[in-house]
């Protein structure tokens, strides 16, 4: 979520917020949302449960767009 707040604030000149800032926005809006950490202190990522952009948003193309983006620069490529 936080990758396309910034992608969206880049695209319309918008000042954005840090991730520790969005987080807390997301916990005010959303108070009932399940959250979860993967990793360690430091270099922790945290993950929403119970929140996903409709297939009926704009931002719904985007999100698969940077999720393909994700997926096409981790695999590694073998060349023979």
């Amino acid at each position: 979520m936080y990758e396309i707040y910034v992608e969206t604030c880049g695209q319309n000149t918008e000042n954005q917020v840090n991730p520790a800032t969005f987080g807390k926005l997301v916990r005010l809006v959303f108070p009932d949302l399940g959250t979860w950490r993967l990793g360690t202190r430091g270099s922790a990522r945290y993950h929403y449960d119970g929140i996903c952009i409709k297939k009926s948003s704009f931002f719904y193309a985007q999100y698969c767009y940077l999720i393909g983006e994700k997926r096409y620069h981790s695999v590694k490529i073998i060349h023979r």
